[in-house]
């Protein structure tokens, strides 16, 4: 979880036949060279990670996944699919940096990650709730540190502002001691591309531990799939966790977050209080966004007109690729 403010994670029993047998979505974090493309062909084990800390982040990223597949890996669950005509793992990293940090590294030792999005909410004071921001910088306050997005990512994020697959929504249904009918904000939600985030650790460098049976907030459990200007804009507790881990391995990385309290509250000024009200809607909204990321990858992989993109995200030529993702 994370707070907008004003200026702001073996298996040594099995053979490696044994594990390539039990769970064949499963490998080594070799493979990387195939790029960013690979990731959009159907069958090959060569993914987009998507993260989130908790499960009703990740509950509207799984409705609208084709789950194929449900692995287990360091005791931790995840699905694997396809979203939006790309190849995607759904995983939980748990509330705070260390979980963070100890997830993502499990993710990208034990399957072939392309790259990472760390998609979720936030709460706030800069921006409005439900509104989406995709950071260009994040910034870690223990340890220090400062990480960017990839290029070629964030050039796609760019590009899908423009051609969301859906409409961000603006209505949600709240808990029944606050109201029984659907509440509705008094404006159109907005992404943002660019802006500065800073993750803190709020539990002094312990990991935060998930509650089986906690439900969508402080449970273990994937959710169940549905057929259905430098001022500091966020603060969280794990994007710049996620990013470090990502940077370590040389692997891509994204950060996407919605607003879930701050301005625009239909019922004043409640703080974090509003949080559990609007975390579903903030939720939405930010797989929303991180869906046209993944559509713009696809738009780019399928383009015939477009190869020389795909080879310059493989050959990690990141500058270039981005901007010719930009021109086209």
């Amino acid at each position: 979880m994370m707070t907008l403010v004003r200026n702001r994670r073996s298996w040594l029993a099995l053979s490696v036949l044994g594990l390539a047998l039990l769970v064949p979505s499963v490998t080594t974090a070799r493979g990387r060279h195939k790029g960013l493309c690979a990731a959009t062909q159907p069958g090959v084990p060569v993914y987009v990670a998507i993260m989130s800390a908790f499960p009703g982040e990740t509950a509207p990223l799984a409705a609208a996944t084709e789950i194929t597949d449900t692995v287990t890996v360091e005791d931790r669950q995840y699905y694997i699919g396809r979203l939006e005509g790309v190849n995607v793992i759904l995983g939980l990293t748990g509330i705070g940096l260390v979980n963070a940090d100890m997830r993502t590294r499990s993710v990208l030792k034990n399957f072939d990650v392309a790259a990472v999005i760390m998609d979720g909410v936030a709460g706030g004071l800069q921006k409005r709730i439900a509104d989406v921001l995709v950071a260009d910088r994040w910034v870690e306050s223990k340890p220090d540190g400062s990480f960017r997005p990839n290029r070629a990512l964030f050039a796609l994020a760019q590009r899908g502002q423009a051609a969301l697959p859906a409409p961000l929504e603006k209505c949600t249904t709240v808990r029944p001691s606050v109201s029984r009918t659907p509440v509705c904000l008094s404006y159109d939600p907005t992404v943002t591309v660019g802006g500065l985030g800073t993750s803190s650790d709020g539990f002094k460098g312990t990991a935060f531990p998930c509650i089986p049976g906690g439900g969508p907030i402080f449970g273990c459990d994937l959710p169940r799939p549905m057929t259905t200007d430098e001022v500091v804009q966020t603060v969280d507790n794990e994007t710049a966790s996620v990013a470090r881990a990502a940077a370590r391995r040389g692997v891509p990385f994204l950060g996407v977050r919605s607003c879930s309290d701050g301005p625009g509250d239909p019922f004043g000024d409640r703080g974090f209080d509003a949080f559990y009200d609007f975390y579903r809607l903030a939720a939405k909204n930010a797989s929303i966004v991180t869906r046209s990321v993944l559509a713009e990858l696809h738009a780019v992989a399928t383009d015939g007109s477009a190869h020389g993109t795909c080879r310059l995200l493989t050959q990690r030529q990141w500058r270039r690729a981005a901007q010719r993702i930009a021109d086209r």
